[in-house]
């Protein structure tokens, strides 16, 4: 559930006690208060603590449990108003019987400031009615709902038993470096390379190693990077949607078939390459077959497969990445984990590669083969259906599943 309730302290304390759908309180609920804020500020809005508490103990006293998803829709559908008293510049909204009283804000004054709420059913002031603020309102659409699912279950998870070989506060500074980066909009830090974090280049050295010797410019190496980089560069709760794990090679949901997930993954190596034909310039050609090249890469990482003969032949398992499904090293790892010698790996450590392996050496032989097929592709005319039978033939040479591989619902028996 991601509704939640507040009830305020009974013996006259000013500071309120929350309480979520749990029953959880003091640090507990106040969490639910500060996930509140933090999900409003994402949505354009700036709220002072004096507003969130506030405005949840107004709904609390009436027994109401809120949806923080339904604020934005409630909010602009509200009715407005402008305090007309001389000196005041603060405007109301009357939000489930609960007036809101905000103000412009933030840097350009492009903000909403969330001020406080008054008490339910209180008298207004002076005001008279007005529009609802215009102000970033494109930011107001819902997409941050999956971004509170995503922080919903991390909590859960936080607050469940950990392994022993995990660290608690790896795992806390993690969630805060997810929380962050879904707010700012950054990069994922799982695969590709991140000086910040320590994280070596990944994609790019494989990239780098599969183009050696081959008519390829500077240039068009750096397309092709910015190509395989953007995959891995989508905001963090993107990695976490059903629709962008064929991407990564990797099933959309605990309970897909190998088939189906296969299926996809190939669907979607077809819908680049047409891209990279239909390219208006050579530079986002290079780019579409960089994003190309990070599917089949990933195909070959441990950590979204696993492959016959040391990891180099056909696909016996495809993993999930999400919540939900079994723990590492059945499933893709979603938290981070400490190594004995100390070592943080952020995201799955099989991720990261290393030039000696079966695994990484299969990934850049079939990189470069590749590339040398979209490069004779590019060089003619037109598309034709010898180009297609040829991307065909390196698929099923490729992304091909073994008579051996290990079906979902072996390890999930309740799937359907």
């Amino acid at each position: 559930m991601n509704s939640f309730s507040t009830k305020a302290l009974q013996n006259g304390s000013a500071a309120p006690e929350f309480e979520d759908e749990f029953g959880r309180r003091g640090q507990a609920g106040r969490s639910i208060a500060q996930r509140f804020a933090a999900y409003l500020k994402r949505q354009g809005f700036l709220p002072t603590l004096h507003f969130t508490q506030r405005f949840l103990q107004r709904l609390a006293s009436k027994g109401v449990r809120f949806d923080p998803r339904t604020f934005v829709r409630e909010f602009r559908a509200a009715k407005h108003y402008r305090q007309t008293r001389p000196g005041y510049n603060t405007r109301l909204a009357v939000v489930r019987g609960v007036p809101i009283v905000y103000r412009p804000g933030g840097e350009n004054g492009n903000r909403i400031v969330l001020v406080t709420a008054l008490e339910q059913g209180a008298d207004l002031p002076p005001v008279a009615r007005t529009a609802p603020p215009k102000q970033r309102e494109a930011e107001w659409e819902l997409e941050s709902e999956f971004e509170w699912e995503v922080e919903s279950k991390l909590e859960q998870i936080t607050e469940s038993n950990t392994p022993r070989s995990f660290d608690a506060r790896v795992q806390q500074q993690y969630l805060e470096t997810l929380q962050e980066m879904a707010a700012e909009r950054e990069a994922d830090p799982f695969v590709v390379e991140d000086i910040k974090r320590r994280i070596p280049p990944g994609h790019e050295t494989l990239n780098r190693e599969a183009a050696k010797g081959l008519p390829i410019t500077p240039a068009e190496l750096n397309a092709m990077n910015r190509g395989v980089r953007r995959v891995d560069l989508e905001k963090i709760t993107n990695h976490f949607k059903p629709s962008q794990q064929r991407r990564h090679m990797l099933r959309r949901h605990k309970c897909q078939s190998l088939e189906e997930a296969l299926a996809e993954a190939r669907q979607q190596l077809v819908a680049i390459y047409q891209r990279i034909m239909a390219a208006p310039t050579r530079e986002a050609a290079f780019e579409w077959l960089g994003e190309a090249l990070h599917l089949i890469q990933d195909s070959y990482s441990s950590a979204h497969t696993e492959r016959e003969n040391g990891g180099a032949g056909a696909i016996r398992f495809i993993r999930y990445f999400g919540m939900g499904g079994l723990s590492y090293p059945h499933e893709h790892r979603v938290m981070p984990m400490r190594q004995p010698n100390g070592r943080v790996f952020f995201g799955d450590p099989r991720d990261y590669i290393n030039l000696s392996s079966t695994p990484t050496r299969a990934a850049i032989a079939a990189s470069r083969r590749f590339i040398q097929l979209v490069l004779r592709h590019l060089q003619a005319a037109v598309s034709s259906a010898a180009h297609q039978t040829e991307l065909r033939q390196f698929m099923d040479s490729v992304l091909v599943l073994s008579p051996r591989r290990t079906p979902t619902k072996s390890l999930y028996p309740r799937c359907p």
